[in-house]
């Protein structure tokens, strides 16, 4: 370094680290949002990635769920339909059912035909008894 006139050692130094320590700082600008942006965008896909996981997981449960009220509201009804009675307890229970599958778990009308004719059984006994 070229010394110049009315500058004490300390300056040189000084001057020096200056130097350094810009250089350092023009990488660091340079490095830290490329890193940051790298490491923020890993961040965000995996949070999504979870969250769709996640949704995936949810959405196999409550298909697995709604197949298995179709079958128990459908076995219920034909035995009640067979038997040709309900009893006004059984009759809640499948009607709480239904109405969960239904409207809750978005299953579709094919069971809407079953659970008239399981109605008509109890409505039947009411007058019969009248």
């Amino acid at each position: 370094m070229k010394k110049e006139k009315g500058f004490g050692e300390n300056h040189y130094i000084w001057l020096e680290f200056d130097i350094k320590y810009s250089r350092a700082n023009a990488l660091l600008s340079f490095f830290i949002p490329v890193l940051g942006s790298g490491a923020l965008a890993a961040l965000i896909s995996g949070v999504f990635g979870l969250i769709r996981d996640r949704k995936a997981s949810e959405d196999g449960v409550r298909a697995g769920v709604r197949q298995l009220l179709y079958d128990k509201i459908k076995y219920l009804g034909r035995k009640y339909i067979a038997a040709g009675e309900v009893s006004e307890e059984d009759l809640e229970d499948l009607i709480d059912m239904h109405k969960i599958y239904h409207d809750d778990l978005d299953g579709n009308g094919y069971l809407d035909h079953i659970m008239t004719e399981v109605k008509k059984l109890r409505s039947g006994r009411y007058s019969e008894a009248d």
